[in-house]
């Protein structure tokens, strides 16, 4: 073993790049851990990767100070023997340079402390880590991370975690994530949020989740989300809910949908609705559904619609109504279709299908209403129901076309 073995730290200190860089890997395990910290930032670089795997013991590792830490490369990092890198102090962590933290292989990824990682510079986490180290981590790593520190990954390591560690993300970084970080998140991860997060989450975050995404979300997690964040979602978005999620979804939250998306739910997703959901629809929403999905719609829960739900159908809608949906139409409902839609909508076999019951709840102003066709086309006992005032006032025309 050489002098060096015998000199202070403060002499140390003094030795040229060119003495430290020849030192034998013994000289420097050799070393006490008072001796080690007299090493300056200028001496520290130019030590060979020999040295640190080789010379560094976990007593000197854990003695390093955080300018000696900052001083390491990324190289220098990489040789370090998994023990040395777990005897380094978090503060050391925060301390390593960004280019620095790229050379931590994924071995010593997992042997870091929770710690450590809490202890990650925001800087690091943005620029140094790559998608490999992020993969690496376990559970309990990723739990430790940080709002700031979650935020500043990238786009790319954001995606790169898997989906029981972004499960394990505290609720508050999730919340935190940027626009272009929800924008990367995987299927998988979007199934890992809890209600409590998911509940948290705001419209931009929200609309910002590619379509797959949004059907990707647990009913319970979709139920979770803020009524004005549901009332955001894109049309592509509304295109996309499964008719499960649909279904078990909050009348408030369904109430909370816009029109535009409304009138883009097809047949199938309106079906899925129960009558509850569908009397929670404003008559705005009822008027925007498409005329082939109100087609599509239980004879039951039609029934559910409040009369001016009712009202508000357009003349597309009451023509696409079947025979057996007009047919079911409580009275009251057939009171309040509206004269200009029920003129124009109504087809003869609608108006043939209607009971002596319903043509009896029938306004004047919707008999006056009704095309000269249509007026012949009520039955017998159909037209014998009808109130006399609204006799009284049928058209020359309408009276020419009884039969």
């Amino acid at each position: 073993m050489s002098f060096v073995t015998n000199l202070t730290s403060d002499q140390l200190s003094t030795l040229s790049t060119d003495i430290i860089a020849g030192l034998a890997t013994d000289d420097i395990a050799g070393l006490s851990s008072n001796q080690f910290v007299g090493f300056t930032t200028l001496q520290i670089p130019v030590m060979s990767t020999s040295q640190i795997a080789q010379g560094f013991t976990t007593i000197q590792a854990a003695a390093l100070t955080t300018l000696q830490a900052s001083a390491l490369t990324s190289a220098q990092i990489g040789a370090l023997a998994t023990a040395n890198i777990a005897a380094l102090k978090s503060a050391d962590f925060t301390a390593l340079k960004t280019n620095a933290i790229v050379g931590l292989s994924t071995s010593q990824m997992v042997a870091l402390t929770t710690d450590q990682v809490a202890a990650f510079s925001t800087g690091a986490l943005a620029s140094g880590l790559n998608t490999a180290q992020i993969v690496a981590l376990s559970t309990q790593q990723a739990a430790a991370l940080g709002t700031a520190q979650v935020v500043a990954l990238s786009t790319n390591n954001v995606a790169a975690l898997e989906t029981a560690d972004f499960a394990a993300l505290k609720s508050d970084a999730v919340a935190a994530l940027t626009i272009n970080q929800m924008k990367a998140l995987t299927t998988g991860q979007v199934v890992a949020l809890s209600t409590t997060e998911a509940a948290a989450l705001s419209s931009a975050q929200v609309v910002a989740l590619s379509s797959d995404s949004i059907a990707a979300l647990e009913t319970a997690d979709l139920s979770a989300l803020k009524t004005a964040v549901v009332a955001a979602l894109t049309s592509a978005q509304a295109v996309a809910l499964t008719t499960l999620q649909l279904s078990t979804l909050a009348t408030a939250s369904l109430a909370a949908l816009s029109t535009a998306n409304v009138a883009q739910l097809n047949s199938a997703q309106v079906v899925a609705l129960t009558s509850l959901q569908l009397a929670a629809l404003s008559t705005a929403q009822v008027a925007a559904l498409n005329p082939s999905s109100v087609a599509a719609i239980e004879t039951a829960d039609l029934g559910g619609l409040s009369t001016s739900a009712i009202a508000a159908l357009r003349t597309a809608q009451i023509g696409a109504l079947t025979t057996n949906q007009v047919n079911n139409l409580a009275t009251a409902q057939v009171a309040a279709l509206g004269t200009a839609a029920f003129a124009a909508g109504l087809n003869t076999a609608q108006i043939v299908a209607l009971s002596t019951q319903q043509a009896a709840a029938l306004g004047t102003a919707q008999v006056v209403a009704l095309s000269t066709t249509n007026v012949a086309a009520l039955e017998t006992a159909d037209f014998a129901a009808l109130k006399s005032d609204a006799v009284a006032a049928l058209s020359i025309n309408q009276v020419k076309a009884l039969t």
